[in-house]
């Protein structure tokens, strides 16, 4: 009989935080493995939300996220100091309680040897949105395509009780970007010193969550041993071997509008094994009459429609576009292609389109389009579309299924629809037995730019351009022509249910505010989470009329739609 493996020991915490009682508030799941493991007994965590929560008697209070409310911390922490998350990393990383006073929170860390550091040429820009990605130059494409696989896992085979999923993908996509746009092909023969330069890369250097998660190590597995080498436990090799994850990440990857509690639950209870056991089983399954014909829709394809699953090529993508620009055209409205297809792609089975009204006419608000009330104009536009559709499409063109909703920002506490979005499908105009997805949204022109970038991907580059414009300036304007923030100069204040009731200049940030773009457009916002936000101010975007603008608002370099991978 084979001896048993001994278990592995955890490391004692460290001796500088010997008898330290800390409390860390808003530290993410990854910091809080860690952080608990070397701090010991005297660790204690809370959320941002839990502040109030704090008790006295602590020696120290690390603050790891930005919407902490100051005077609630202050309020709470008695005599203990209050310190940055940089103190805690620097005291792990030297194994030596440092200076509380030289990180205290809210301060400027006096390091004139890091006050103004050099460019340095082994380090690429922090943010996705400041390099140029495209598929082209991928010099990893092997490794980015397996990083790219897991990052399907966590979206989309994520069920109920997988921890950090939220932070895994964020995370993931950070590192997919930087791989995307390394110079060099990663090999084993150089993964020595590659290695060395990936540490000191943003989000991979020892001080970062990524870091923490093992995102070296979870590198050098691939890069060295390929997937058989993963060890990761949580990694699409270990997940692929799960039935109920596997049908729930098929049935996602549909975009059918099925809930994933309702999949895990038809995987658990009724054994679905995936998409194409759904769509097949859509008769005999505990599922609504609603599901049951979209399901008929199924990019997998069904009896109804077989041959859904084979991609469009070009000559079928531009003869779709065609039909839906004809209509818009024809209702007085003007039509901008974005989705993947905009970043050159080709082969997919759905198409993106914004209708708007013309760019050189005065701008539009989306108060004016009404699109909480059905019978406002940006329900009737679309309507009065669909029917123009139905016009210069073939005999049939459009199915009679469609779904629509406003696409509500800051949505916390009634706000009012920003945009209008109707997913619709049409009988494809080349292959038999086929259907394809129709994403249509009408935007109003004030916030057209953003709704451009926004729709036309990544979501890489997406996501990198809302972090950018949460943090990317940490306080300093040095590079800014004036020396002064760019988000709220000019604006105006907003109610409740999101409407402008005040011009204001000059705004600067209230407790637990930041920056925030996104399709809707530059705004300052309360809370982080997007179910949870709340916009209070939103930027004059008067002058904002093309993606360039946007670009160089945030006073970033222009890339191309091809170039934001």
């Amino acid at each position: 009989m084979a001896p048993k493996k001994k278990a592995k020991t955890a490391a004692p915490p460290l001796a500088c935080f010997a008898g330290a009682k800390i409390t860390v508030i808003g530290a993410n799941p990854f910091q809080r493995k860690l952080w608990e493991a070397k701090i010991g007994a005297g660790a204690a965590f809370l959320k941002p939300s839990q502040a109030a929560s704090l008790k006295e008697g602590n020696d120290f209070v690390v603050i790891a996220a930005e919407n902490v409310d100051p005077a609630t911390v202050r309020a709470k922490a008695g005599a203990a100091q209050l310190v940055g998350d940089r103190w805690l990393t620097d005291s792990i990383a030297r194994n030596e309680r440092q200076n509380g006073a030289a990180h205290a929170w809210g301060a400027v860390e006096e390091r004139p040897e890091e006050a103004a550091p050099a460019r340095r040429s082994d380090v690429l820009p922090k943010f996705g949105c400041q390099r140029k990605i495209t598929k082209a130059d991928d010099q990893n494409k092997q490794l980015t395509g397996w990083l790219k696989q897991q990052l399907e896992w966590w979206q989309n085979g994520c069920v109920e009780g997988d921890a950090s999923q939220h932070t895994a993908v964020g995370l993931t996509y950070k590192v997919i970007a930087l791989i995307r746009s390394w110079p060099t092909k990663l090999t084993p023969e150089n993964w020595e010193d590659q290695r060395m330069l990936l540490a000191k890369q943003h989000f991979m250097s020892g001080r970062s969550s990524s870091a923490n998660g093992g995102w070296l190590a979870y590198l050098e597995q691939l890069v060295t041993g390929g997937l058989p080498a993963l060890q990761r436990v949580d990694a699409f090799t270990f997940w692929e071997k799960d039935p109920v994850r596997v049908a729930v990440k098929e049935i996602t990857e549909m975009h059918m509008g099925i809930t994933k509690k309702q999949m895990e639950a038809l995987a658990r209870k009724n054994g679905v094994r995936g998409a194409r056991d759904l769509v097949d089983r859509r008769r005999e399954l505990p599922i609504s009459d609603v599901l049951r014909r979209k399901l008929e829709l199924a990019p997998c394809g069904s009896d109804a429609y077989p041959n859904s699953h084979i991609p469009m090529d070009v000559q079928e993508t531009k003869q779709i576009h065609g039909i839906l620009e004809s209509a818009a055209r024809f209702i007085g409205l003007h039509m901008t292609v974005v989705g993947s297809w905009r970043r050159g792609k080709v082969g997919g089975h759905d198409v993106d389109v914004i209708i708007h009204a013309p760019l050189d006419g005065p701008l539009i608000e989306a108060r004016a389009y009404a699109f909480e009330s059905p019978t406002g104009l940006g329900n009737e536009l679309m309507a009065r579309f669909f029917k123009a559709v139905d016009q210069f499409g073939p005999p049939g063109f459009l199915h009679p299924h469609r779904s629509s909703g406003g696409e509500i920002f800051g949505n916390a506490g009634g706000r009012l629809p920003k945009l209008n979005t109707k997913h619709a499908f049409c009988l494809s105009p080349k292959v038999q037995g086929a259907v394809r997805r129709l994403d249509i949204i009408l935007a109003p022109t004030d916030i057209y730019a953003h709704a451009v970038i926004g729709w036309s991907g990544s979501t890489g580059f997406q996501r990198s351009l809302a972090e950018y414009a949460k943090k990317a300036h940490e306080g300093s304007w040095k590079h800014v022509p004036d020396q002064k923030p760019i988000v709220g100069r000019a604006g105006w204040e907003l109610s409740p249910t999101g409407e402008k009731v005040r011009r204001v200049e000059g705004r600067e940030l209230g407790p637990g505010e930041h920056w925030a773009w996104g399709k809707h457009g530059i705004y300052i916002a309360e809370g982080s989470r997007h179910d949870e936000r709340t916009d209070v101010y939103v930027e004059d975007n008067a002058s904002l009329r093309t993606e360039k603008d946007v670009f160089e608002f945030f006073h970033l370099e222009y890339l191309e739609p091809r170039e934001r991978e």
